[in-house]
């Protein structure tokens, strides 16, 4: 099951499945790809297995599938095809807040630093730019100064 969802044609096929499935059937699959979560996550067709589950799994599937990430949120949220199930995750638990929480908290103190490690490059090749290049960099500073505020308002926001 956990090739055939690694593969373009069987993913599209799964994802079908899952829409109209039973529970029963639903529990089959999921039983299978559990223990390969995060290799589906991170692979390009894989990744939209795993969202079909967060949208249509039951919630103890959802949460199954929330431990299996525990500790990883970060380095998905960077990854191409991790930050698509992290997005999904985050809408699959709007009802239930404290498993957004636990997303959102590994997050916690990273947002700002990986805008400014990776976008370092842009800052520097301004900065070496003349002068009159100066409004510029204020426009940068001031976008990261509001991602700094965004993210202390949405760890805030979630903490309550």
């Amino acid at each position: 099951m956990v090739e055939f969802s690694q593969d373009q044609h069987g993913s599209r096929f799964i994802q079908q499945k899952l829409e109209r499935c039973n529970a029963a059937e639903r529990d089959l699959v999921f039983n299978e790809i559990l223990s390969s979560s995060y290799n589906l996550i991170v692979d390009v067709f894989g990744n939209y297995v795993i969202q079909k589950f967060l949208e249509f799994g039951s919630i103890d599937q959802k949460i199954q599938l929330l431990n299996s990430i525990k500790g990883n949120v970060l380095n998905l949220s960077l990854q191409m095809y991790g930050c698509r199930v992290i997005q999904k995750g985050l809408e699959a638990f709007n009802s239930l807040p404290e498993h957004q929480i636990e997303i959102v908290k590994e997050l916690e103190g990273h947002v700002l630093k990986e805008c400014i490690q990776k976008y370092h490059f842009v800052i520097n090749r301004i900065t070496k730019m003349h002068w009159d290049c100066i409004f510029s960099v204020k426009m940068i500073m001031c976008v990261l100064i509001i991602f700094a505020h965004f993210e202390r308002e949405l760890i805030s926001r979630h903490l309550k």
